[in-house]
């Protein structure tokens, strides 16, 4: 009877104590500056995650209307050996534009809500983390006229709240494999990237660093700016008390409560097996 107590007392130590942290942190979304997240694809380790962001960083000016960008990254991981991806991947597609209850994408808004220091957000989705940023566009709790998403090489059939893309007919990993075989009413190619020596097999034309930043990189930059030039701060966050708009645990406080729900149902089932 002691040991069941003490394991009782174990799971509820688990389920709230990161409710209890993030209570005591002061978390302020400032309603000037921007904040720009890029979601990676598949295959894709922590160290090619950040690679990204770098050559992203790298790409754009550090002010725009005068007001500061911060450029960061949501990992998106790959699981089983990269097998458990391509299995998401499918699942993903036949789901477009669905909400899907999806483990990595709690993990994503846990991620973005310690990240993300600005009401002012654009999300950049590469390959498949572009679905993930359609799915943070409509489930981070944000408002619309202040949360955007900018696609680069896209297998989905629609950009979150009308926002810009681009797609190469020469990224064989989407004109060729998704367009041909997998779905075909995914947003079509508009840009054409000429082939690059040395880059073969299915993921030819497809990097998000060495072939759509390094060629079309100008362009990119173009359609990143005229998403951040259309976000709007209109309104104080909900339950704030600043007079600027600033908001206390920022505007993903529903990725916290999402995440203690999901910790409670683990308590629960865990609690029924003692």
């Amino acid at each position: 009877m002691r040991h069941r107590f003490i394991y009782i007392a174990q799971l509820i130590s688990f389920v709230f104590a990161p409710f209890f942290v993030f209570a005591q942190t002061e978390n302020l979304c400032s309603p000037t500056g921007y904040t720009i997240l890029a979601i990676n694809g598949i295959l894709t380790n922590e160290e090619t995650a950040k690679k990204n962001r770098n050559s992203l960083k790298n790409q754009l000016p550090e002010f725009f209307n005068n007001e500061s960008i911060t450029i960061d990254y949501l990992h998106n991981p790959s699981h089983f050996a990269g097998g458990g991806d391509i299995a998401k991947t499918v699942a993903q597609m036949m789901n477009d534009g669905k909400e899907v209850d999806d483990y990595d994408l709690t993990e994503m808004l846990q991620s973005a809500s310690e990240k993300v220091k600005t009401r002012k957000l654009l999300v950049v989705g590469h390959s498949q983390g572009n679905f993930y940023a359609n799915a943070f566009y409509k489930m981070a709790g944000t408002p619309s006229e202040s949360t955007a998403v900018y696609s680069v090489a896209t297998p989905s059939s629609y950009v979150a709240g009308g926002g810009e893309y681009i797609t190469s007919e020469t990224d064989k990993m989407i004109a060729g494999l998704v367009a041909r075989v997998l779905r075909k009413d995914i947003l079509p190619p508009n840009t054409r990237i000429e082939e690059v020596s040395g880059d073969i097999g299915l993921t030819a034309g497809h990097s998000f660093s060495d072939v759509y930043l390094k060629y079309r990189g100008a362009e990119i930059v173009g359609g990143i700016e005229n998403a951040l030039g259309k976000l709007r701060v209109n309104s104080p966050l909900e339950g704030s008390t600043s007079p600027t708009g600033e908001g206390r645990e920022a505007a993903l406080l529903q990725v916290r409560q999402q995440k203690s729900q999901k910790r409670l149902q683990i308590f629960w089932k865990a609690s029924r097996l003692l």
